[in-house]
C-alpha cells in the first residue's frame, strides 16, 4: 500500500498582487494539459515538468481538495491508524489558507483543517461509534526559532521539549469547541514577518486530533488511540539553494531559524532518496525535524501538498518548492 500521498495546489492571483506586481512579472509560468492531468510544466531558466499524485489549480475549491484528498484519510484514522496532512511552500502561497489556519472564512473557503473535525465529530457522535464510548482531544503547537511552544497552555511556562511532554491535550465534543480553543492558540502565535508577507506570522504549525474508542479483536474489546496530525510548515524560502547557507542568512531573523530551515530539505531529500546506502535520515538537525520523524516515517497515512504561486515573480520560490516535492514523492 502506498502510505505516502503528494498534491500540488497552485493558487490564483491575488488582487494585492495585481496592484503590486508589475505587469511583466504577472506571466503565468506554470501550464498543465488535459493528457498528463497529475503534471505540471514549469518555464524558467529551463523547462522543468514534476508528477504528482493530485494537482489542483487555480480554479480548484476548498472543497474539491479536501474530498479528493483528505476524506480517505478520515476512515484510516478512525480505525485506529495515525496520520498526517502537511503543508508547504514559500510564504503568502496559500498554505495557511488551504490547511484552514487562517483567522477569517467562509463555508466555502473553509479548509482542511475545519472541514476535517467537522466530519470526524460527526463521526464519532454517530449511532456507529457512540457504542464505542470515544472521546477526542486537541493539541496545538507553534515551532518557531527551534523553540516549541504550547499555544493551549495557560499561564505557566508553554515551551515544550522535542518529546512534546507536557503538551496540553484539551478534551472536545464539537466542532464550536475546536474553533474556539484553535481560535485562541492564534493569539498566542509568534509574529515572524518576512519579505513575502509582512503581516502574517509564518511559523511552523501542528495540530494534534487524539480520540479513543473502543474496538474489538478477535472477540477482545481493547482501548485504540491514534493520531491525526496537521502539519503548516513555515514558508521555504530559505532552501531556495540547498547547501548555500551562506546565501540564505538574510531571510531570516536567526542562525536557529535559518537551521531549521535547511534541516527540513535536508530529512525530505533523505527520506526521498532511493539509494539503498540511504540508511541516515538527519531528524537531529533541528527540533522541528525531530517532531516531524514520528509524523512522517513507520505505517503513517501521510499526505503532502506543496503550495505555490503560478506567477513569474515567485518563480524562484516556487521552483524551489517543486523540488522539495519531487524528493518528497520518492518517500517510502
Amino acid at each position: 500500500m502506498n502510505l505516502l500521498h503528494k498534491a500540488l495546489r497552485i493558487r490564483p492571483l491575488s488582487a494585492e498582487e495585481l496592484v503590486r506586481i508589475p505587469s511583466r512579472l504577472q506571466r503565468n509560468v506554470i501550464s498543465t494539459t488535459p493528457f498528463t492531468p497529475n503534471q505540471v510544466v514549469i518555464q524558467g531558466e529551463k523547462k522543468q515538468s514534476f508528477t504528482f499524485d493530485h494537482v489542483f489549480g487555480p480554479e480548484t475549491t476548498q472543497k474539491e481538495i479536501y474530498d479528493k484528498t483528505v476524506m480517505k484519510l478520515i476512515d484510516q484514522f478512525l480505525e485506529g491508524n495515525n496520520v498526517t496532512v502537511l503543508t508547504f511552500g514559500h510564504t503568502s502561497s496559500g498554505k495557511s489558507y488551504t490547511m484552514g489556519t487562517t483567522e477569517k472564512s467562509t463555508h466555502e473557503s473553509k479548509g482542511i483543517i475545519p472541514r476535517s473535525i467537522t466530519t470526524l465529530l460527526s463521526c464519532v457522535n454517530s449511532t456507529q461509534y457512540k457504542t464505542r464510548k470515544p472521546f477526542m482531544k486537541v493539541s496545538f503547537v507553534e515551532i518557531y526559532n527551534d523553540e516549541s511552544t504550547d499555544l493551549l497552555c495557560e499561564g505557566g511556562d508553554r515551551k515544550l521539549n522535542t518529546s512534546l511532554t507536557g503538551l496540553q491535550e484539551i478534551r472536545v465534543n464539537s466542532a464550536e469547541e475546536v474553533t474556539g480553543l484553535l481560535s485562541l492558540g492564534q493569539l498566542n502565535r509568534r509574529s515572524n514577518a518576512q519579505d513575502l508577507n509582512r503581516h502574517d506570522p509564518d511559523n511552523s504549525h501542528v495540530i494534534v486530533f487524539s480520540p479513543k474508542l473502543n474496538k474489538q479483536f478477535d472477540g477482545e474489546w481493547v482501548t485504540v488511540t491514534s493520531k491525526f496530525h496537521f502539519v503548516d510548515l513555515a514558508g521555504n524560502e530559505m532552501v531556495r539553494s540547498f547547501g548555500l547557507e551562506h546565501k540564505l542568512k538574510e531571510h531570516f531573523t536567526s542562525t536557529n531559524e535559518l537551521t531549521t530551515k535547511v534541516a527540513i530539505g535536508n530529512a525530505i531529500c533523505a527520506l526521498g532518496d532511493p539509494s539503498e546506502n540511504s540508511t541516515f535520515l538527519p531528524y537531529k538537525g533541528s527540533k522541528l525535524t525531530r517532531i516531524l520523524q514520528n509524523y512522517l516515517c513507520n505505517n503513517i497515512q501521510a499526505l503532502i501538498i506543496a503550495c505555490v504561486s503560478p506567477i513569474e515573480y515567485n518563480i524562484k520560490e516556487t521552483v524551489n518548492t517543486l523540488e522539495y516535492a519531487k524528493h518528497a514523492r520518492k518517500i517510502k
